[in-house]
């Protein structure tokens, strides 16, 4: 049987070998899968190769195929119907905004995603805090879509991130004293920081002191105490007025 590439159509249905169908595709493109009466697991693959879009031609894709097709390209697995779990974890895994396109994705879909780009949490409802957690480990500046995140998420974020305490309504003391350790400075952006924070602000660099707006007497009392002991080690230096 010898059929000419051009002369397929697809409005037409042909009864095609296996080999026959591998070579009209070769020829004339994967497209040509669709007038196709049915395609062998081998064919579906091969047109797929070529091209994974061409998977929305195929009435029944089989596991495989699918599993493939979205390891290509993730956006055709909003072609399928009823994928398996398999096969939206392949697309996450490339893609982790397809999270969006997945009806009640199960906490290790979540994760998945999560774990590939942090910021993909805005696309999940009600995420965990197993999934919150894992989100900004990977971004901390995801925690601007987390709703009231816990003392350990909050630290978790601004430890991969410090800027993420900008995002965080209240921020617990546990969060900025890590903040203010690493960049104290930050110390200006902080609204009424409490007397633990700013003792570990003016610890970390005790010329941050002038910076914070009210110090309590205990960090007062610090400076007041740095200062004398400044004053006892450069006394007879050319420091000493």
């Amino acid at each position: 049987m010898s059929i000419e590439p051009k002369a397929l159509s697809m409005h037409t249905v042909f009864e095609l070998t296996e080999r026959e169908q591998l070579a009209q595709i070769q020829k004339s493109g994967p497209q040509n899968i669709a007038c196709f009466k049915k395609a062998s697991e081998r064919v579906q693959l091969y047109a797929v190769e070529r091209d994974p879009e061409s998977v929305v031609l195929i009435k029944s894709p089989t596991p495989k195929v699918q599993l493939r097709a979205v390891e290509k390209l993730p956006g055709c697995l909003t072609f399928f119907k009823n994928p398996g779990d398999d096969v939206k974890l392949m697309a996450l895994k490339s893609d982790p905004r397809m999270i969006a396109h997945i009806d009640n994705p199960t906490q290790d879909m979540q994760i998945c995603a999560v774990a590939k780009s942090g910021e993909a949490i805005a696309f999940i409802k009600k995420p965990g805090p197993k999934v919150q957690l894992v989100a900004v480990k990977q971004n901390g500046l995801a925690i601007r879509y987390i709703k009231s995140p816990t003392h350990k998420v909050q630290v978790a974020a601004v430890t991969q991130n410090w800027c993420a305490f900008h995002y965080i309504d209240k921020p617990c003391d546990e969060a900025l004293i890590k903040v203010v350790e690493r960049v104290p400075a930050t110390i200006k952006d902080i609204d009424a920081p409490s007397e633990a924070v700013q003792l570990a602000c003016v610890a970390r660099d005790g010329l941050m002191l002038g910076l914070i707006e009210a110090p309590s007497r205990a960090v007062d009392d610090r400076r007041i105490a740095n200062r004398r002991h400044w004053r006892r080690r450069t006394r007879g230096s050319r420091l000493w007025p």
